[in-house]
């Protein structure tokens, strides 16, 4: 019996011995926070862009409304929409984001790597909106406000 313990006990010292340290933990959650940041400083710089254009829409549209086909006036619409939701949700994820160090608090490292995946998941798609609502707003604008000239 006590051969037995011994063994399970050495079993037990071998396994929590040779699993991650602590700091290779935060390091994994860390190397994912950077990836998520990655993603987050290439797209801010373009929520100037998004604002800017949003602004530019809003002038040719107050310029132009009059003159607008109903089917025109509705895709300044669905376009000004797609600024702002682009914009909206880079904000609304900027205010639920927290870094490793904040969650290490309360959190497991598992909770922490499923809030890192969901967060990276996250701004992906708000990075994928704002370069479309940029791309469909310079396109639009490239071709309207040109003839409008």
């Amino acid at each position: 019996m006590i051969h037995r313990i011994s063994f399970f006990s050495m079993f037990l010292f071998l396994l929590t011995a040779c699993g991650p340290t602590a700091e290779d933990l935060e390091q994994l959650q860390q190397d994912l926070a950077d990836a998520v940041m990655v993603v987050h400083d290439d797209i801010m710089p373009k929520t100037a862009e998004v604002n800017r254009l949003s602004r530019e829409l809003t002038s040719f549209y107050e310029a132009s409304k009059d003159s607008l086909s109903e089917e025109l006036d509705g895709k300044v619409e669905m376009i000004q929409r797609a600024l702002d939701q682009a914009d909206d949700g880079m904000m609304a994820w900027m205010a639920n984001y927290q870094p490793p160090s904040t969650l290490r608090e309360e959190k497991s490292h598992e909770e922490i790597m499923d809030f890192l995946n969901q967060q990276k998941a996250e701004i992906d798609k708000v990075s994928e909106q704002i370069e479309a609502s940029i791309s469909e707003a310079k396109a639009f604008l490239d071709t309207h406000a040109a003839s409008e000239e």
